[in-house]
Parts: structure tokens; C-alpha cells; sequence
């Protein structure tokens, strides 16, 4: 991209950088900060959706930035590079699920498509049933990889509402599919069925062999009585597990027992979207091998319906140009001096709005040097404080991170402390695609979902640049600190003694 280009960029968004509340003799990292936010948060890139043309040329901007940094592309000449995302249609009333040893359950009177989050067109999954108390605390280090999750509920226990619930908490545990269980009416299933249209996804399926991923999968409601003789087999009485919804969480895995659930569907179009990636060599012969990922998502929601003002734009200021603009202060900040010891990849991402996908494509890619990574730093909502003088590092009690995480408290000019709670929401950002390979990783997070998240509202005028510069600094020396510590990175939580991630 050339300087003309940026200089363009920058100046359809003058007008924001101008309006956005600058002071008079604001510090210089302030106004910097300013610039890249507003810029990246103006009107004309329209929410930066995944994929589009603002998006695109967000990812341009980004990249022009890198190279006046004086960074150096990744694994080529290019600091973009592109993942391949399909465009397909399911076909709802085709839709199956078949239980050990029984015929398949079709679509119909017995079985809907509540979502399609993007699915594979064929999902089998060892036999894993849920009952008691499903809440975000009781599911926090949960992983269903690999499993096809069924949850029995009682019939007036399940409207939409809990459905909904449910499912936004357990789609986080990554099973390949998630079966509700109730006995409800035909004319229930009927109101929460798929109601059909387009679904974009990463063109390779996410169940394939290159690792863990976390995705989002098909969702599903079937009637009690078309399963109630399947799991029976298993020894499981549906009435009770269905009543059980207030005590303890309690999970019956049955080893080698597959439910396969079947999603038939067509490609419509085959697109691609944006990563862009920059890296800065070490210094240190010994540990410039290694790498340490500082990452922030670029993308938003796009455009959509106009809300009562009639504003239409979500502009995703604080989530999250507010981490790309703080990202791109780090890189300069570091590659200005002194080197560091261990070599840094700076990672802008896309899709992270839509299910990790830009992190999960980088991660996935056998081109990436997994072996070589050693820890993700990811800056995602940071632009307003949840406490005056403290920042979220979520993640942070389950890694020697967590240790940096003070010891860069310790030397920054900001005057910010670490906290590692609230630790639910750990699974909800780019670093969740590292740590589910083993990587320690951190979400460094203001603290809180203020009222404009996902709203448009989330504008420039959000985003208190005292308190962004403050955490910029922060981060600067966590990086720093990383980057520099002789011993590599671990995880020390006893949940995943072998390096594996539950959340």
C-alpha cells in the first residue's frame, strides 16, 4: 500500500481525529492513539464487517502503519494475508441426528434446526449428557470438544429465552453439535426452528486435522419421546434427568458411543477476508526463535438496522479499534528500543466477531510456527475503564503470565495493577484460539461490557484516551516483559497439567 493511500484513509477520517474531544497539548501517545481509533472508527469504514470493502481497506490502513513503523511482513513481502471463508445455505427440513443403535431422527415434528452457526454438513461426536445447573461459573473450564453435547430439559422449562441462555453459555465448551432435549408441543418446535438463509464460515471444515479449533456449531431441539428409548440403552432415564435443573453440574460421558447429526447444505460463494501480520526479530540469539503474539481484532458488526436516532453504523470504537490502535503503539514503541529478546508477531485479525476466525485461520494454518510460539498477549476492549487503576488480564491466574502480569505493573509509567478476575469470559476473544493449542495466553480487557457493546453507539467518543494511553503503556512493558524473561512461558493451572486448555 502506498503513503498516498494511507494519507486518503486518514483523511476521510480528519473530521473524527479533529471532533473526538482533543485537547490542547495532549501528550503525544494520546494523540496518536486518537488518530489511529478515529480513523479506524469513522463513519465511511461502516463497522468494518467480515467480509467487506471497509474492512479491506481498514486491513490497508493497518498494514501502511506497519510498514512506517518499520516493521517486517510476515513469511513474505505481504503484511496481509487472506483465509478463505464459504458462503453456504443449510437445508433445514434435511437435517438428521442419529443416536447409538437408533434410526435416524429427522426433521420434522420430532427434531428442528434451532441454528446454524456455520456447522459442518456432517458433525459425529462421542455421546456426552449434561444435567443440574448449567451457569457460567459451573461451565467455566468445560471443553466438549470432540462430543456431541445433549441437554435434557423439561418441556416447560425450555422457551426461547432459556433456549437462548443455554445455548450462548455452552457453545463456548466447543462440542461438535448441541442437542436440546424437552417434551414440547410440535407448534414449540415450530417457533424455534431455523428459519433458513445464508451462513459464512471458514471454508475448511473445523473438525478437520489441523487441531483444535473453536468454532460455532448447529444447534438442535428434539422432542423427548424420539430420544427417550436411545438413551435408555445407555441406562439413562430421561424424566429424571430432565428434573434435575438445580443441583449439581453432572456430565455422563459414554466412550465410544457417537451421536452423528447431519446438516445437508450448498456452497453459494467462496470469498476471503484479512489477517495482517507484522514481526519484529528478537535480539538475543538464544530466544529470538521464539515468538510472542500481540494480538487485537480489527473487525466489527458492519452495518444494520437503524436504531431510534437513526444511526445504522456500528462503528466498534472501543471493541475494538481501541485494542488495533493500542497494538500498533506497542510495535512502534518496541521496534523504536531497545530489541527484544525474543521476536514479536503482531497479529490483526478479522472475523473475531464472527467466531475467531482470522485467529483460528492463523492458528490452523501449517504454515504457522506453533512450536515456536510461546505466548499470545490479545488487546480486545480496552478503551474505558472498569476501575480507575486497574485492568482485567483474564487468563492471568492460569499461567506464569499472570506473574509478568505484575512484574510489568511494577515498571509502567501507568500506574495500572493486573486483576485475573472475573475469570468467566475467557473463551470469548482471539487469544481463546491459542490457548486452545497449548499456548499460554491472556485477554488483556478493560473489565466490563459497557451499555454501547454491540450497539452503535460504541463511537469515538466512548473511549477515554487518558485511560487508553495509560493501558497502552501497560501493555508495552507486559510485552516487554515477556519478551524478555529467560524462562519460556507455562501453564500452571492444575486443570490442564498436560498443556491442554478446558475452556
Amino acid at each position: 500500500m502506498t503513503r498516498s493511500i494511507l494519507f486518503l484513509i486518514a483523511a476521510v477520517a480528519a473530521p473524527a481525529c479533529r471532533n473526538a474531544g482533543a485537547a490542547k497539548g495532549e501528550p503525544a501517545l494520546q494523540r496518536e492513539l486518537r488518530h489511529d481509533l478515529a480513523v479506524l472508527a469513522h463513519d465511511s469504514l461502516r463497522g468494518r464487517g467480515t467480509p467487506s470493502s471497509e474492512l479491506e481497506s481498514a486491513a490497508r490502513y493497518v498494514a501502511a502503519r506497519f510498514a512506517e513503523l518499520g516493521l517486517e511482513p510476515f513469511g513474505g513481502t505481504d503484511f496481509i494475508h487472506r483465509y478463505a471463508i464459504a458462503t453456504s445455505q443449510v437445508f433445514a427440513e434435511s437435517v438428521s441426528i442419529a443416536f447409538p443403535g437408533a434410526a435416524p431422527i429427522r426433521a420434522g415434528r420430532e427434531l428442528v434446526l434451532v441454528a446454524d452457526h456455520g456447522a459442518p454438513r456432517v458433525a459425529s461426536g462421542e455421546l456426552v449428557v449434561l444435567s443440574g445447573s448449567i451457569t457460567d461459573s459451573s461451565t467455566a473450564h468445560l471443553n466438549f470438544d470432540g462430543t456431541t453435547l445433549v441437554v435434557p430439559r423439561p418441556g416447560r422449562g425450555l422457551n426461547a429465552g432459556e433456549l437462548a441462555r443455554l445455548s450462548n453459555l455452552l457453545m463456548w465448551t466447543n462440542p461438535h453439535a448441541l442437542v436440546f432435549v424437552a417434551d414440547l408441543p410440535h407448534s414449540a418446535l415450530r417457533a424455534v426452528a431455523h428459519r433458513g438463509g445464508a451462513t459464512r464460515r471458514l471454508e475448511w471444515d473445523p473438525l478437520d486435522l489441523r487441531g483444535a479449533t473453536r468454532t460455532s456449531h448447529g444447534i438442535f431441539l428434539v422432542r423427548a419421546g424420539a430420544v427417550r428409548r436411545a438413551l435408555a440403552a445407555e441406562g439413562l432415564d430421561l424424566a429424571q434427568l430432565a428434573a434435575d435443573t438445580a443441583g449439581p453440574l453432572r456430565m455422563r460421558r459414554f466412550p465410544g458411543r457417537r451421536v452423528r447429526a447431519i446438516s445437508p447444505r450448498r456452497v453459494l460463494e467462496r470469498q476471503s477476508a484479512p489477517n495482517i501480520i507484522a514481526v519484529l526479530e528478537g535480539g538475543d540469539p538464544d530466544l529470538r526463535n521464539q515468538i510472542v503474539v500481540v494480538s487485537a481484532h480489527l473487525d466489527h458488526l458492519g452495518v444494520g438496522a437503524p436504531t431510534a436516532d437513526g444511526d445504522s453504523v456500528y462503528n466498534g470504537a472501543d471493541d475494538n479499534a481501541s485494542g488495533v490502535a493500542a497494538l500498533l503503539a506497542v510495535a512502534g514503541r518496541l521496534r523504536a528500543g531497545p530489541r527484544p529478546h525474543r521476536s514479536l508477531l503482531f497479529l490483526v485479525t478479522s472475523g473475531e466477531e464472527t467466531g475467531f476466525w482470522g485467529s483460528d485461520a492463523f492458528a490452523g494454518d501449517p504454515a504457522t510456527p506453533l512450536a515456536r510460539l510461546v505466548a499470545n498477549i490479545n488487546l480486545d476492549g480496552i478503551g474505558r475503564p472498569a476501575w480507575h487503576d486497574s485492568i482485567a488480564v483474564l487468563g492471568g491466574a492460569w499461567s506464569t503470565l499472570g506473574v509478568s502480569a505484575l512484574e510489568a505493573s511494577k515498571g509502567a509509567r501507568s500506574a495500572i495493577a493486573p486483576t485475573f478476575a472475573p475469570v468467566t469470559g475467557y473463551s470469548r476473544s482471539d487469544h481463546y484460539s491459542f490457548a486452545r493449542r497449548g499456548i499460554p495466553a491472556v485477554h488483556l480487557f478493560s473489565g466490563k461490557l459497557f451499555p454501547y457493546y454491540h450497539t452503535p453507539a460504541d463511537q469515538v467518543d466512548v473511549v477515554d484516551f487518558d485511560w487508553l494511553a495509560r493501558v497502552a503503556q501497560y501493555a508495552h512493558g507486559l510485552v516487554g516483559t515477556v519478551a524478555n524473561q529467560r524462562k519460556r512461558p507455562a501453564w500452571t493451572d492444575p486443570h490442564h497439567p498436560r498443556g491442554e486448555v478446558p475452556w
